[in-house]
């Protein structure tokens, strides 16, 4: 039951929007509890909002370590690495995402990450518009070292 209680407590804080907060309580929880996708999910969001992108793209990446598929890990990995002008491996994560949108088998993982990542449609759709645009940027600015807004 512990670890029911330890997601509850920092779903919460999750959705305070406390991010130094989030972050050390899951990476208290993470240090009893390595494998948990969720709590990891949760850092690695935690960590981009607070401005870390490197630590935000090694816990996506620990993520997609697991599950390939992984919504929100996809657009975690693609939009830090962005941040970090590492635009030749963030395309094949914003394009991976982007191409998953239209799969029916990706309704569960559409609701998982909406469920898990404490965000709401708008920052989803909002995601999705920064994705094509940069999809459509990088297209013609490879090697650039700007970013679209």
């Amino acid at each position: 039951m512990r670890g029911f209680t330890s997601l509850w407590r920092v779903g919460r804080l999750v959705r305070s929007g406390n991010w130094p907060e989030v972050i050390a309580a899951c990476e208290r929880e993470l240090s009893e509890n390595p494998d948990n996708i969720v709590l990891r999910k949760w850092l690695a969001l935690a960590y981009e909002a607070h401005g870390d992108n490197a630590e935000a793209l090694r816990q996506a990446l620990a993520v997609l370590a697991t599950d390939q598929e992984d919504e929100l890990a996809l657009r975690l990995a693609g939009s830090s690495l962005a941040k970090l002008n590492r635009h030749d491996e963030a395309i094949g994560y914003v394009a991976k995402y982007l191409k998953n949108q239209g799969r029916p088998n990706s309704l569960w993982a559409k609701f998982r990450s909406e469920l898990l990542a404490a965000e709401g449609k708008e920052a989803r759709s909002k995601w999705i518009a920064w994705a094509r645009d940069y999809m459509q940027w990088h297209s013609g600015h490879r090697g650039s070292e700007t970013t679209p807004g």
